[in-house]
């Protein structure tokens, strides 16, 4: 059978993969900076339908109402070029820009743009979309892909003060993914107090020689065994010490004892001091002691914290 006859297929199959790998990899190619993003809500803004348009833009009490998109990454920013045009009020001072995104589904002409982050914050300028472009076969494709390139020039406003927010979300890079506000600053604090317990593990209770974590003298298996798993399944903690030595033990859930510290010569224990975790129901209310078991505790429950946002 010629080869060619199966080329359609060969084909489809290349583009569907150059797809996947744009949409796996957009944020670690990306090469720009973190905006807000005012995305028009048309569902809450005043909108005449005849007419198409709202009665007073930029005036959340009349007109456009936004959802507020935080830490929004640009694929891509152009540099700003200035120019004076001549109008019907004479001459007047232009400015423009272009930036693709890649997180903001649909965006609308008159949305806000303000790049607040340094060193390019300097004098707060705030920008609206007045012209969007993107590839129609990606937005429809199998596999859609909301890259957009958007033109920008100065907005008609002196400040933020006038727009009204109905939503606010913010980007969490780790997850890729938008999520409310109040979450954002939540999950945060929940992931430093948990790491900053586990990096005190680490310093008090890690052996090298075993690659086991202890408490109280012992080297619970069980214990060793569930954090080890957590560990594996996120890259949140770079930097925590897996216990590799549970590898060696397979399904034992005894703990080991050293009888020997010179020597380091140990043995396998049924009865060691187990710490009970039950009152430990919130990670921002944390206030124990830092050992084997709390630690695990806490990193179970940002685990399912993180599993949440996932699902989300």
């Amino acid at each position: 059978m010629p080869l060619g006859v199966f080329e359609p297929v060969i084909v489809e199959k290349y583009c569907t993969e150059y797809l996947k790998l744009i949409r796996q990899y957009q944020n670690y190619k990306r090469n720009s900076i973190f905006l807000k993003y005012f995305k028009i809500n048309k569902s809450e803004s005043i909108i005449d339908d005849k007419l198409k348009s709202s009665y007073k833009r930029f005036d959340g009490e009349q007109g456009i109402i936004y959802d507020l998109y935080e830490l929004t990454p640009a694929f891509y920013t152009s540099q700003v070029v200035n120019d004076i045009g001549i109008g019907h009020s004479g001459p007047q001072f232009l400015a423009n820009m272009s930036i693709i995104t890649y997180t903001i589904e649909k965006p609308n002409i008159d949305d806000i743009i303000v790049i607040d982050k340094a060193p390019f914050n300097y004098d707060n300028e705030i920008w609206r979309v007045i012209s969007i472009r993107s590839a129609i076969n990606l937005m429809r494709s199998s596999i859609p892909l909301n890259w957009y390139e958007l033109t920008l020039e100065y907005a008609p406003i002196k400040n933020l003060d006038s727009l009204k927010i109905n939503n606010y979300f913010v980007y969490l890079v780790t997850e890729e993914k938008y999520i409310p506000a109040d979450l954002y600053v939540k999950f945060l604090n929940e992931y430093e107090k948990v790491y900053n317990a586990l990096k005190s593990l680490q310093e008090i209770s890690f052996n090298s020689y075993l690659e086991l974590y202890s408490h109280n003298g012992y080297f619970p298996l069980g214990e060793n065994r569930r954090l080890y798993q957590y560990l594996n399944q996120t890259n949140y903690f770079p930097e925590i010490k897996k216990p590799f030595g549970i590898l060696k033990y397979n399904n034992n859930n005894q703990a080991l004892q050293i009888t020997n510290n010179l020597s380091l010569s140990y043995q396998l224990v049924d009865n060691y001091s187990i710490y009970n975790t039950d009152h430990i129901t919130s990670i921002s209310d944390f206030n124990d002691e830092i050992n084997l078991f709390s630690s695990l505790k806490l990193l179970q429950l940002f685990m399912e914290r993180l599993n949440a946002i996932r699902r989300s």
